[in-house]
């Protein structure tokens, strides 16, 4: 059976491996996908009884500021304790299907990330300003002398009230990083939320100026600031954006990547967990997670190799 095309080097053998190794895995966590899934309906029918009169309650004899934060609370426990089946068949999925997919693919899966630098997003504008984060999900490797790191994030805010302290997500998204062996000489930033546009040039970038591209549908998708303009232009090629283009309608509209120093930094905001399980619903196709990441993967080694930074001289 073919669940991918096997046009690309490093995807040869990939189908054969699939059908031998992770379609019967697959198979054999659709009873414990289902049995999760109605431990999670369960739970939030329970979560549900109470927290409802609680919030009444606390809305009539109290006020309704207090009934906001307990609504806050119920929402935690149901995330907590109601969820928590979701969670335990999700970690399992990552470790018998991420964990043995990922070696075939070049790459290596860990739930927790070692050593990824996350504040190089925001000082780059990429990612807001929070106040505490979550990591996890971790794919490494090499392609063509390009390190890749991939993970997702979960950013949050501090909130106060008078009735006390919550945190808001700011951003939950991937976070992808491509170290090639040469620095780029200025900064680059491919910017979708033009919102932020002020802060990077009023910032660090002030002497960045924006570059006017002949593509039609990716000047409409972005927005190009950049302290070089020959180097902008020498990175952003037809064939380049066409592939940015194509990474953005997979992954999310609310993609946006620099390049600096020697790293090409990506960050998708609102994007899904591509590690995750996907929907608990038996009706859903139960591949369509793992061939949705595969397809993305396809799409960030063509941005490397479109690149070709690893043998090409540099515009200065």
């Amino acid at each position: 059976m073919s669940y991918v095309r096997e046009d690309r080097p490093w995807l040869e053998g990939f189908n054969a491996f699939y059908e031998a190794e992770i379609a019967p895995l697959v198979f054999d966590l659709a009873e414990a996908r289902a049995t999760a899934a109605k431990a999670v309906w369960q739970r939030s029918i329970i979560v549900s009884a109470v927290a409802v009169p609680v919030v009444s309650l606390v809305f009539v004899f109290v006020d309704p500021e207090a009934a906001i934060f307990a609504i806050f609370a119920a929402i935690a426990g149901w995330q907590f304790w109601a969820r928590k089946p979701a969670r335990e068949f999700s970690d399992t999925y990552k470790q018998e299907i991420v964990g043995r997919m990922a070696p075939q693919l070049g790459l290596t899966y860990r739930a927790e990330p070692i050593g990824f630098n996350h504040e190089r997003y925001r000082t780059l504008k990429l990612i807001p300003r929070h106040d505490r984060s979550t990591l996890e999900d971790s794919l490494t490797g090499l392609h063509e002398t390009v390190e890749i790191s991939y993970l997702e994030a979960h950013l949050q805010q501090k909130r106060r009230t008078k009735n006390g302290t919550h945190y808001v997500t700011v951003f939950k998204g991937p976070l992808l990083s491509l170290t090639f062996p040469k620095p780029f000489i200025g900064t680059t930033l491919v910017q979708t939320d033009r919102t932020a546009i002020g802060n990077f040039l009023s910032g660090k970038f002030t002497k960045g100026e924006r570059v006017r591209l002949e593509d039609p549908e990716f000047e409409d998708q972005f927005e190009v600031y950049s302290t070089s303009q020959t180097e902008a232009r020498f990175i952003l090629t037809p064939d380049f954006m066409e592939r940015m283009l194509i990474l953005q309608r997979q992954m999310g509209k609310k993609l946006q990547a620099a390049f600096h120093d020697n790293d090409m930094l990506i960050a998708v905001n609102g994007a899904e967990d591509n590690c995750e399980a996907g929907s608990l619903d038996e009706q859903a196709d139960p591949h369509a997670p793992i061939l949705n990441t595969v397809e993305e993967l396809r799409t960030i080694f063509d941005l490397i190799e479109t690149l070709n930074l690893t043998s090409q001289t540099r515009a200065s």
